[in-house]
Parts: structure tokens; sequence; C-alpha cells
């Protein structure tokens, strides 16, 4: 991404970035919602990616060693399994090493997309959404760390086909665990009957069959899933990897 570019307004970039996608979507749909649905997007991704990049070249020295082949590293597990925890360390420890690295979580995307609701239909969109977010985000070089509950199979899977080096990290950590933390307890609130279509109560998780690497914080320290991550990502081969 230019110097300049960067030195243009955030809305500016959307625009420069959206309308050619928007008029794209308007010529083969037809439909204004549709192509205005596009432009939103694509403004997202880009404030999302613009402000990556601006922290990246504020915080990061020059380096003379090449850049690490970005990734996305998408954890998925159930709420209060640990993945936002280990997701704000490793993104840290990643970018001492000079990699380029930007954090997806879902309870801030959620905040850019306000109308996303709780249905499998729309969960499934917000993870799909977040997803072509990780992908544009590793199309120019930045590696992803992204944590999201991301209950269904499916969903994970269209995110694993959108992005070139896609690692899926399943946080294992137990339900009965993850309720006797109830960090915000949502558990009890889903156990009282104020939250309705609860993950792992009411509404199903689907576990990863054959997940990249599988943690399970109830067993060790988050700078240990840490380091095992940085293991695994030292010796790993860029490659098409499909989620389970």
């Amino acid at each position: 991404m230019s110097t300049l570019f960067l030195k243009i307004p955030v809305w500016g970039q959307s625009l420069v970035l959206g309308l050619p996608v928007a008029v794209l979507v308007l010529m083969l749909t037809g439909a204004p919602h549709w192509a205005l649905f596009a432009l939103g997007l694509q403004g997202a991704a880009c404030t999302l990616l613009v402000n990556a990049q601006r922290g990246l070249n504020q915080a990061q020295p020059a380096r003379d060693q090449p850049q690490a082949t970005p990734v996305v590293l998408w954890f998925t597990g159930l709420s209060g399994a640990g993945k936002t925890t280990i997701a704000k360390t490793l993104v840290a420890r990643l970018r001492a090493r000079g990699r380029n690295t930007a954090w997806l979580d879902g309870d801030v995307t959620r905040a850019i997309l306000p109308t996303t609701g709780f249905s499998k239909a729309d969960r499934d969109a917000h993870v799909v959404r977040s997803g072509f977010i990780a992908k544009m985000l590793e199309e120019h070089g930045v590696t992803v760390v992204a944590s999201y509950i991301s209950p269904y199979r499916e969903a994970r899977a269209q995110v694993a086909a959108l992005c070139r080096n896609y690692i899926e990290i399943h946080i294992a950590t137990s339900l009965d665990v993850c309720e006797a933390r109830d960090v915000k307890g949502l558990y009890a609130k889903a156990r009282a009957g104020q939250i309705k279509n609860f993950t792992g109560l009411d509404d199903p998780y689907e576990a990863p069959h054959q997940p990249n690497l599988c943690i399970d914080t109830a067993q060790i320290s988050v700078e240990e899933a840490c380091q095992k991550i940085l293991d695994y990502l030292d010796t790993y081969q860029p490659q098409g990897c499909v989620s389970s």
C-alpha cells in the first residue's frame, strides 16, 4: 500500500476502492441495496486494512529480511474458551518478530456491522464477511489472527476457501470449564433463559474434525499456547488448507 494512498482520509480510500465494486454489483444484480451493501463491506474492510497498515508503519522498525508468508490464523471455540486472550498475546509476539499482523475479533466486527443477529444464518453471514476481510488483509501481506466462536463447519469451510493460507486453531476448552469461568456472565443469563440460541447450550457447536492445532486452555497457559502456535508457524509450508 503506497504512502500517498495512506495520506488520503479513510472515507476517501473507502470510496476509491469501493465504488468500482458497488458499480459492478449494481450492473450484475440491478439492485441498489446490494450495491450499497457491497460498498459498506468494502469500506469496513478498507478501514481495518488501512488502520492496521498505519499501525504497522508506526510501530515496526524497517527490517532487511523478507516478510514471512501471510497466513490467516482462525481461532474457533466456545465462549470463554480463551480465544481472545490468546489472540491478543499472539499478535504482540508476532509483531515482535517483525511479522505484519492484524487482529479480527467477533465482538469488534459485530460493532462495525451492528445489524448482525444470532440466528444460524446471521452467524454464518458474520463469519463469512469476516473471512472476506481476513482474505483482503492476507492478500495485502498481513497475517491475520481471527478470534470467532464460528460454531458451524460449513461457514468455516467457506472462510478456508477464501483464504490462501488458512490455519484452523480449535481452542478446545470444555463447556464445563468455559461455563465455570463465565467472564461475561453470558452462561448464567443463558441458563436463566435471558439469552436464546446460546452456543454450547441450546445451539450446537460443531467442533473441527481435523484442525491444524488443538489447544485446551485448561491444560496449558496462554504463553504455552502462543508458543505452540509459533512453533507450528516455524515449520509451516504455505499451502491451501481446507477447514474440517
